[in-house]
């Protein structure tokens, strides 16, 4: 992390109070008593995404909505703590140390542990990956917060989903605390994938409250998980909490947690069912609006989760709430089966062509046009060789999972949606083919795993020394496949470790101080390669062509400007700045093991042809900067 800045300090520290506080004071103001930190995070990043919608339908004024989020929150926290204390004293405050000292350990752990690792390695900011895609939306956010207001929508369903409530909070960052921008990965990037994965550890936590575990090896448990999580959650080489760190998913997987322990409580028919519904519900419309895959992934769970407990456990269909899950069940399936006709029967299917898909039919006769997600091709990238194994561990050991009723419904997931052919012709008419394997983002493998595993070094000593040889082997196996190994010539492409290194050579350090001096410039048009396009367009305000990284969508390759004439008229034509960018640096191993983008995509001087300076200089262009490789003319 950069340490010059004091307000980056300052940006994480305000960032994750102005999360943790509101959740706090509405978890205390609901009466809610159980797996405090992921549920109450989860309704304080709910509170964040939902009060945004008077802010942008009103045009209410960025300072009076975060002083009213502020103001409100401690009221609701401070008073009833100053009526304890009056009753009580000021023991009354403290929490029960022999109930959470070890989990707060635990916790405590995680935190220093990945504040330690992102001070080392910093936020994953290589070029060109989607970190300046989503930068580039923080932009537009942060333009507009700075005149004190967030942007105005429609009142109507399809202005106000599927927009920038995630980015607009970490546009707050920037425009409230003056944050460079370059820099919010640093803080936002910081505090989005600390609040994910302390909630990936209580929801681990919370859901091995079915096998009656003590403290110390729930714990255990929920570290192993956490471990995983960043080793090995991701798609192709991208570990989730790199790749993902400022995209609205981060957020948005922290309230799918907490929606799903909420919902667990209503499966089960605790007490307090109306309340847990209304929490329920509104940390369901907090997913609508930020992004809709992990409200999607959180109704599909939802099913599943009322389905195992209801069929699978003894005593839970007896009685009125027995009756009333069967009842639930029976609806839901009626609400399923008639929506989905009614879609299919309004809106084609997308494009359902190309490798991403298996068609049944050419390996079955009377299956022709059925198709389900090939698992050779974006299956096998999610969950690489660790996670084929990991699969067939998790069916092996069933027996150490099956009373748990979320992850036996999450190990189910990919039945259900990517490898059933009802569920991929229904959602490719919702979507594109390109994104049905996200849902494989829903598998708690992760956790199944940990739990297996725990539970094995629990009973080593009374195992026999075969099934010590055998479990053993297995975790060598495992551990080793987490790891890129080159074996014969074959190099494991599914390994996230080469992302979890630091990677700001080539992204954030790359051009920053090209970056810096743009910045300074009265806005104007960039005339740039492709590559650099991406990043100026992010982190700047001026008016840069494209919208990503691909050649023809973004930038200009001047070397094709190679007939008679073309690029002095191309030149003439186009009035502005041109950056040239020739500072070429090495690619990282991720672009090259990925294939997400061209291995030499760091070498941007093969855009420009040689004689581009004299072109500019020609027609009376002024050179205003020249360092490292990069050079800016200024042609009026």
């Amino acid at each position: 992390m950069e340490t010059e800045s004091p307000n980056l300090v300052l940006a994480s520290v305000v960032a994750a109070a102005f999360v943790l506080v509101p959740g706090l004071a509405l978890y205390r103001l609901l009466g809610l008593e159980r797996n405090r930190f992921a549920v109450s995070t989860a309704l304080g990043i709910a509170v964040l995404v939902v009060s945004q919608l008077p802010v942008r339908l009103m045009g209410l004024s960025v300072t009076a909505w975060l002083g009213m989020v502020a103001g409100v929150s401690l009221v609701v926290l401070v008073v009833p703590a100053i009526v304890r204390v009056r009753a009580a004293g000021v023991a009354a405050l403290g929490p029960s140390a022999t109930t959470w000292s070890m989990a707060t350990a635990g916790a405590v752990v995680v935190a220093v542990a990945f504040v330690g690792y992102h001070l080392l390695a910093g936020g994953y900011t290589e070029v060109p990956s989607d970190f300046w895609n989503h930068l580039e939306r923080i932009r537009w956010e942060i333009g507009v917060q700075s005149g004190d207001h967030l942007i105005r929508y429609h009142a109507s369903l399809s202005g106000l989903v599927n927009r920038d409530y995630a980015h607009a909070l970490h546009a707050l960052l920037s425009s409230q605390l003056g944050v460079p921008r370059l820099d919010l990965v640093e803080s936002g990037g910081l505090v989005a994938v600390l609040l994910f994965l302390l909630s990936t550890y209580w929801f681990a936590r919370a859901v091995c409250d079915d096998a009656d575990y003590p403290e110390h090896r729930r714990t255990l448990v929920a570290l192993v998980a956490v471990l995983l999580v960043v080793l090995w959650k991701g798609t192709t080489v991208f570990s989730f909490i790199r790749y993902y760190a400022m995209a609205p998913a981060m957020l948005a997987f922290v309230v799918y947690h907490g929606f799903i322990l909420v919902w667990l409580e209503i499966v089960r028919g605790q007490r307090r069912l109306l309340v847990h519904g209304l929490v329920a519900v509104f940390l369901a419309v907090a997913m609508l609006l930020m992004h809709q895959q992990e409200l999607a992934f959180a109704l599909v769970m939802a099913a599943l989760m009322l389905a195992v407990y209801t069929l699978g456990r003894p005593g839970a269909r007896d009685g009125l709430a027995g009756r009333v899950r069967i009842a639930a069940l029976a609806i839901g399936a009626i609400l399923v089966a008639a929506s989905s006709a009614w879609l299919v029967a309004r809106r084609e299917p997308g494009s359902i062509v190309g490798s991403k898909l298996l068609y049944i039919g050419d390996y079955v006769p009377w299956f022709e046009d059925v198709f389900i997600l090939n698992p050779t091709y974006q299956f096998y990238m999610v969950m690489g060789w660790f996670g084929l194994v990991g699969l067939l561990v998790a069916l092996w050991r069933f027996r150490d999972i099956r009373g748990s009723t979320v992850l036996v419904a999450g190990l189910l997931t990919p039945l259900v949606t990517v490898f059933n052919p009802g569920f991929v012709y229904l959602y490719l008419h919702l979507a594109k083919y390109e994104t049905v394997w996200r849902w494989l983002f829903m598998l708690p493998l992760s956790l199944i795993l940990a739990k297996i595993l725990v539970d094995f070094a629990c009973r080593y000593g009374r195992l026999p020394v075969r099934g010590k040889a055998i479990g053993v082997a297995i975790v060598a196996v495992m551990a080793f496949l987490l790891t890129p190994m080159d074996i014969a010539g074959y190099r494991n492409t599914n390994s996230r470790l080469d992302t979890l290194v630091d990677t700001r050579a080539q992204g954030v350090n790359w051009i920053r101080d090209v970056v810096e001096y743009l910045q300074q410039q009265p806005n104007s048009l960039i005339l740039t390669d492709p590559i650099t396009s991406y990043v100026i367009r992010s982190s700047t305000n001026h008016h840069v062509f494209g919208w990503k990284f691909y050649p023809g969508r973004s930038g200009y390759d001047f070397v094709d400007l190679h007939e008679d004439g073309e690029l002095e008229r191309f030149l003439r034509q186009n009035r502005g700045l041109y950056v040239i960018n020739r500072r070429d640096t090495a690619n990282t191993r991720n672009g090259e093991q990925s294939g997400h983008w061209y291995v030499d995509v760091l070498t941007t001087s093969k855009w420009y042809p040689p004689h581009l300076v004299d072109r500019l200089e020609s027609l009376g262009a002024e050179q205003v900067y020249d360092d490292d490789g990069v050079m800016i003319y200024a042609l009026r």
